[in-house]
C-alpha cells in the first residue's frame, strides 16, 4: 500500500513538472513579450519546487540586474531589489534558509563568449535540499526562457536590419534607374554592391563589399569573378547569377559561403545592358536567429511528440450568457490519438467526435478558461471504458478561450488498483479472523496495519487503545528470553525484521501497568520494495502461554504416573504425590480430603508438608474451609480458589490459622452417589498475588484413578484401610481439571517452570 501510495505521488508530481513545462513553451511561443507571461509561469515553479518567493532579473547595458518580476517579497523588500549588482547576495538579503539560481545566457556568441541574459532566483524559508528532478526542471525552464529572449531580440534585430535594407535597397534602385548612372555616381556607402560586365569582369566593387569579404577593393576591379573564387563553381551563387545574366530577370537568393568568408549572405540580382548588377548584404545574424527559432520550435515539437502523456490544446465555444457548450481540438500529440483512439482531431469539435460525451467535461474545462484555475482529475469515461488521469490549465491569453490538456491513460492502474483493493479487503478479512496477532510497520517502525487480534494479544479492550509505533512498545512492555534475561529493544522481533531477519522466537512478555504475563511465539520477516529495499516489516504473534503450561503440567504428570506405579502402600502413595505436587506448585502443604455432603463435613485424610507426611483424620465443618450453606449449589467440577482466608467473609479464619493456611487452592471429584468429594487441595502459608497467573489444565481421569485406586493394597480388607480411601477409591469418577497455581507472585522468569 504504501509503495503504491509513493509510487502515485510521484507520477503526479512528475506529471505537474510536465505540464507546466508545457505551459511554459507554448505561452513563450505565443507571447510577443516573454516578461509579460512569465510571473505565473514562474509561481507554478515555485510551488512545485517547494519554495515561497522568486525573482526574475535580466542584464541591462550597464550590466546590472533588473527586476522583471517576483512573488512571495513583501514592499520592504521588493524596493532595493528593482536593481541590483551581478554579485548580490540575495539569500542574505531576504533572509532565506535554503535558494537556488540559474543564470539565463546567450545563444549568441559575441568576442568575450557567451554573454549573460539575466538570472532565475528560488528561496525557501526552511531548510531543503533540491532534488535533481527539481534542478532539472530549473534549468530546462531556464533553457526555454533563454529560446524565448533570444527570439525577442532577434527578431527586434532583424526588423531593424530589414528596414534598414528596404532603405538601402530602394536607394540602390532608385540611383541604378537614373539616366546616364555610372559606378562614379553610386555612393561608396552602399555595403556590399559589385557590378559586373558580360564577361563576368568585376567593373565596380564597393569599399564596404570589399571590407565584407575580405579583400582590397584595387585587388578586385578587372578581375574576372570566378578566377577569384574558384570553389563557387557548381554552388547556388554560382548558378543563381548565370541564370540572371542569361534570363535579364531580377533574381534573389541566400547562400551560406564557407571558407574563407565562412558568412550568409543574401543577393540581389539585376541584369543591366553592360552586365550584372548585385546588391548583397551579411545576414549571419538573422540566420542564427532563425536557427535558434528553430531549435526552439525543435526543442517543444520533439518534446511534444515524443512524450507518452497524451498532450492537446482545445478552444472553447460559449453561447451568448457565456455558458460553454462545446469545444474543438487545435493541436494534438501523437500519443493523444494512442491514448483517445481518436483519429486526426485537429480542427474537429468534440461534439462531432464523441457525441455521448458526458458534457461535465465541456462545463469544467470552460471554467479553467473563465477562471484561469488548473484543475486535476481521474475519471473514468463510460463511452471510451478507460479511466484517463487529466491536468487541465488555460493557455494563451484569456480572449483566446484554450486550453490545454495533458493526460494519460490509466486503464491498466486502474484495473490493478481495483483487484488489488479486493485482494486486500479479502485479505484484510482473512487477517482479521486470524486468532494470532498480525501486525506491519514502515521502515520507521510506524504500525501500517494490525489486526483486532493484535489488541486482544497485547491485552487491550480495543483497537483504539493499542500503539501506534514500536518505539512505544519498551515503556509499554517488558520482554523476557526463556531463560528469564531481558531482551534488549534491539532484539524484538520487529527491529530484527526491519534488519532484514527472517526468524520465530519466544518470549515471556509482562506489561507494566497491569502485571499481566505471558508467553509469546513470534514469527517475524522484512517486507521489501520491487528494488529489494527493505521498506518495512511484517510480525506475527501467538499467545502460547496455556500451550506451555499444558505442555509443562503434562510433563509433571506423566513423570509423577511413572513414579506412582512402582508404589503399592498408600502412604508411599500421597507421600510420592504430595511431594510432586507440592514441589511442583511451590505450595507448604497437599491435603488429601473426603466430603460427606448430607454431614456437611469435611474429613482430612492424608496432608503432606515438606518436612514429611501428617494422617490427621481429621473431621472439619464444611463452611469452615470451602462452602457456607449454599455450598451444594456447586458444580461438581468446581475448583475453588480462596487467595486469601483471613479477607475471606465466608471462611473460618481462626481454624485456618490454626493449620497455619493463609490461601487454598482444591480441585473436587464426584463419587457415584452423587456426593461430593475433594480429591486433593494444596495450601500456602502466604497470600497469594492478587492476580492468579495460571488456569486450570486439563488432564487425563485415568491417571489420577490409577495413581489413587488401582495401586491400593488389594489383600486388605476395607475395614483395614483409612476410612477415605474406600469411598474415594471405589467410587470416584475423576474431574478433567486436576492443577492451578496459587502459590505466591512469581517473576516472568519462573512462570514457565510454575505454571
Amino acid at each position: 500500500m504504501t509503495e503504491t501510495s509513493m509510487d502515485c505521488s510521484d507520477q503526479n508530481s512528475n506529471d505537474e513538472r510536465l505540464a507546466v513545462l508545457l505551459a511554459m513553451a507554448n505561452e513563450l511561443a505565443r507571447a510577443e513579450s516573454p516578461e509579460q507571461v512569465l510571473a505565473p509561469l514562474l509561481t507554478r515553479i515555485m510551488q512545485l519546487l517547494n519554495c515561497q518567493m522568486f525573482v526574475f532579473y535580466l542584464v541591462d547595458s550597464d550590466d546590472r540586474l533588473q527586476l522583471q518580476a517576483c512573488a512571495g517579497i513583501d514592499n520592504e523588500h521588493t524596493q532595493p531589489l528593482q536593481c541590483i549588482g551581478a554579485d548580490a547576495d540575495l539569500a542574505k538579503i531576504l533572509q532565506v534558509e535554503a535558494s537556488v539560481a540559474q543564470p539565463l545566457q546567450s545563444w549568441r556568441s559575441n568576442q568575450q563568449g557567451q554573454s549573460g541574459l539575466g538570472m532565475l532566483w528560488f528561496g525557501s524559508r526552511s531548510h531543503k535540499t533540491f532534488a535533481d528532478n527539481e534542478l532539472s526542471l530549473l534549468r530546462i525552464a531556464a533553457t526555454q526562457i533563454e529560446a524565448a529572449l533570444e527570439r525577442k531580440g532577434a527578431l527586434h534585430d532583424l526588423q531593424l536590419v530589414n528596414q534598414a535594407l528596404q532603405s538601402k535597397e530602394q536607394e540602390l534602385e532608385v540611383a541604378l534607374r537614373k539616366p546616364n548612372q555610372t559606378t562614379e555616381t553610386i555612393p561608396d556607402s552602399v555595403s556590399g554592391l559589385l557590378m559586373l560586365d558580360k564577361d563576368w569582369r568585376y567593373t565596380f566593387f564597393s569599399e564596404a563589399g570589399a571590407r565584407m569579404v575580405g579583400m582590397r577593393r584595387e585587388d578586385l576591379l578587372g578581375k574576372c569573378a570566378w578566377d577569384l573564387l574558384p570553389h563557387a563553381k557548381g554552388t547556388l551563387f554560382y548558378d543563381s547569377l548565370h541564370r540572371a545574366m542569361a534570363s535579364g530577370d531580377n533574381t534573389h537568393f541566400e547562400n551560406y559561403f564557407p571558407e574563407p568568408l565562412n558568412m550568409w549572405l543574401s543577393c540581389h540580382c539585376y541584369p543591366t545592358p553592360e552586365g550584372l548588377t548585385v546588391y548583397f548584404h551579411n545576414i549571419n545574424a538573422r540566420k542564427q536567429t532563425e536557427d535558434a527559432l528553430s531549435q526552439s520550435e525543435q526543442r517543444y515539437r520533439h518534446l511534444f511528440e515524443s512524450m507518452d502523456e497524451g498532450f492537446c490544446i482545445i478552444k472553447m465555444l460559449f453561447d451568448e450568457q457565456q455558458r460553454p457548450v462545446d469545444y474543438c481540438f487545435v493541436e494534438a500529440n501523437p500519443a493523444f490519438e494512442k491514448h483517445t483512439g481518436l483519429q486526426a482531431p485537429d480542427g474537429k469539435w468534440v461534439s462531432e467526435l464523441i457525441p455521448d460525451l458526458d458534457e461535465s467535461y465541456v462545463q469544467l474545462y470552460g471554467k479553467v478558461v473563465l477562471t484561469g484555475d488548473s484543475i486535476r482529475i481521474e475519471n473514468h469515461v463510460p463511452v471510451m471504458n478507460r479511466w484517463f488521469d487529466c491536468f487541465a490549465f488555460r493557455t494563451g491569453k484569456p480572449e483566446d478561450m484554450t486550453v490545454a490538456l495533458l493526460f494519460s491513460d490509466i486503464t491498466v492502474r486502474k484495473n490493478t488498483e481495483q483487484a488489488l483493493n479486493k485482494s486486500r479487503a479479502e485479505l484484510r478479512t482473512t487477517i482479521s479472523s486470524m486468532t494470532d496477532a498480525v501486525f506491519s510497520a514502515d521502515a520507521d517502525g510506524r504500525y501500517i496495519n494490525f489486526n483486532d487480534a493484535f489488541a486482544r494479544f497485547h491485552k487491550f479492550k480495543t483497537t483504539k487503545e493499542c500503539l501506534t509505533m514500536f518505539a512505544e512498545h519498551p515503556d509499554f512492555l517488558e520482554a523476557c528470553f526463556p531463560d528469564g534475561s531481558p531482551v534488549p529493544a534491539e532484539m524484538w522481533a520487529m527491529p530484527r525484521a526491519l534488519r532484514g531477519e527472517t526468524g520465530t522466537e519466544e518470549y515471556i512478555l509482562r506489561r507494566r501497568d497491569t502485571d499481566e504475563t505471558w508467553i509469546a511465539s513470534y514469527s517475524f520477516g522484512p517486507s521489501r520494495d520491487k528494488a529489494g529495499n527493505i521498506v518495512g516489516a511484517v510480525v506475527t504473534a501467538r499467545d502460547i502461554t496455556e500451550q506451555r503450561r499444558r505442555a509443562r503440567n503434562d510433563a509433571f504428570l506423566a513423570k509423577i504416573g511413572v513414579e506412582l506405579a512402582t508404589l503399592s502402600s498408600v502412604d508411599d502413595l500421597v507421600n510420592a504425590l504430595g511431594t510432586s505436587i507440592g514441589t511442583y506448585l511451590k505450595v507448604q502443604s497437599v491435603t488429601f480430603s473426603e466430603i460427606d455432603m448430607d454431614a456437611n463435613t469435611l474429613t482430612v485424610n492424608y496432608n503432606w508438608r515438606p518436612e514429611g507426611p501428617r494422617n490427621l483424620n481429621r473431621t472439619f465443618p464444611l463452611s469452615d474451609f470451602f462452602y457456607n450453606q449454599t455450598g451444594k449449589e456447586h458444580q461438581p467440577d468446581e475448583v475453588v480458589v480462596i487467595p486469601d482466608v483471613e479477607k475471606d467473609p465466608i471462611r473460618n479464619a481462626e481454624t485456618h490459622a490454626a493449620l497455619e493456611l493463609r490461601a487454598i487452592l482444591a480441585v473436587p471429584s464426584q463419587t457415584k452417589d452423587n456426593k461430593r468429594a475433594f480429591f486433593s487441595s494444596v495450601t500456602s502459608n502466604c497470600v497469594t498475588g492478587g492476580r492468579t497467573r495460571s488456569k486450570c489444565s486439563r488432564i487425563s481421569p485415568a491417571e489420577c484413578s490409577r495413581a489413587w485406586s488401582e495401586r491400593r493394597p488389594k489383600p486388605r480388607s476395607e475395614r483395614a484401610m483409612p476410612c477415605s480411601a474406600r469411598p474415594i477409591s471405589a467410587k470416584t469418577n475423576f474431574s478433567p481439571y486436576f492443577l492451578m497455581n496459587c502459590a505466591t507472585r512469581l517473576p516472568p522468569s519462573a512462570l514457565a517452570s510454575s505454571c
